[in-house]
């Protein structure tokens, strides 16, 4: 799997206000192999890596998740994005909150898409979509506020993460049938 975050940028989600993360390299248009996000208690952190894993996931919200991410000061709206690179190819995932009507969707563009633009749903490159699971997600996007939790689980959650990732949980399955036959 070659899934890269190029950059984050938020449009009045909490107190976040507008702010872009880019996780480029300074003397190239590279991504850095690993980023860590550091920050004062309070500032956003748990936000940040909760709506990665649903961008990544392309989840739905409830009305009541929506609208925990208004601003105290309010908003009528809000924004998410992330930007992906995978192999030569690169797109962007938005995450659009309508705080007042309870409601998020999701918008993607891609910049070799002739035309560009803003597409309508959620996108992820159907190479990647049957390897992103939850568990890989939550191996791909790591919160140190869930250690505790990941280390307590036994390692089969991680095991399993791995064999999607690498399809071995597929030869599992059909020696499964097999035997089962």
């Amino acid at each position: 799997m070659n899934l890269r975050i190029e950059q984050i940028e938020y449009e009045d989600i909490r107190d976040i206000g507008s702010l872009t993360l880019d996780f480029t390299q300074r003397d190239s248009a590279e991504t850095c192999p690993v980023s860590l996000v550091q920050m004062p208690n309070g500032t956003g952190k748990t936000t940040t890596m909760g709506l990665l894993r649903t961008v990544i996931l392309g989840e739905d919200l409830d009305a009541k998740e929506v609208q925990s991410y208004e601003p105290e000061a309010g908003a009528k709206s809000g924004r998410f994005t992330v930007g992906f690179a995978t192999g030569d190819s690169r797109f962007k995932n938005h995450l659009l909150f309508n705080y007042e009507a309870g409601q998020a969707e999701y918008e993607n563009s891609r910049i070799q898409k002739e035309g560009g633009g803003r597409n309508e749903n959620h996108y992820m490159p159907s190479s990647l979509e049957k390897q992103l699971n939850e568990d890989m997600v939550n191996l791909f996007v790591f919160n140190g506020e869930l250690t505790e939790e990941f280390i307590e689980t036994d390692e089969g959650r991680a095991e399993q993460a791995l064999k999607t990732v690498t399809r071995l949980d597929r030869i599992e399955n059909k020696q499964k049938a097999i035997e089962r036959l």
